[in-house]
C-alpha cells in the first residue's frame, strides 16, 4: 500500500475527488496549507504595513493499494493542473504505507506482507 500525497490549489480539488473516482483509492484527507514555490505569493497593505500573502493550497492525502498507485497519481496530476500551466498546479509524491491502525476498534493491518 502506498501513500500519495498532492499539494493543490484550491480550485481543482473537485477534479481531483471525480479523477480519482475510478480509481482504487481507498482513504482520502485533505487539509490546508500554506507554501510557496513557483507561485511566491504577493505582497499587500494591511494597516499601512506591507504583507506578503502565500497562496492558499490543499494537501490531499490518498492511501492506494500498490496496483493502482500509478494510475491514481497520474489522475491526481492531471487534475491538479491546467493545459496553460502544466504541473504548475500540482505536485504529487509516492510514499510507502507500512500499514494502518483503524481508531474506532483498534484493527489494525500491516501493508506489507500483512495480507
Amino acid at each position: 500500500m502506498k501513500l500519495i500525497v498532492a499539494v493543490i490549489r484550491p480550485e481543482y480539488l473537485a477534479a481531483v475527488e471525480a479523477a480519482l473516482n475510478p480509481c482504487e483509492a481507498t482513504v482520502m484527507c485533505v487539509s490546508q496549507a500554506l507554501g510557496s514555490g513557483r507561485e511566491p505569493g504577493y505582497k499587500e497593505v494591511y494597516r499601512g504595513r506591507e504583507v506578503h500573502v502565500r497562496r492558499p493550497k490543499l494537501r490531499v492525502e490518498i492511501a492506494a493499494e500498490d496496483g493502482a498507485v500509478k494510475t491514481a497519481a497520474e489522475a491526481v496530476a492531471r487534475a491538479g493542473s491546467t493545459a496553460s500551466d502544466p504541473g504548475g498546479g500540482c505536485k504529487v509524491v509516492v510514499l510507502d504505507l507500512d500499514g494502518w491502525v483503524r481508531i474506532r476498534d483498534g484493527e489494525q493491518e500491516a501493508a506489507v506482507g500483512g495480507r
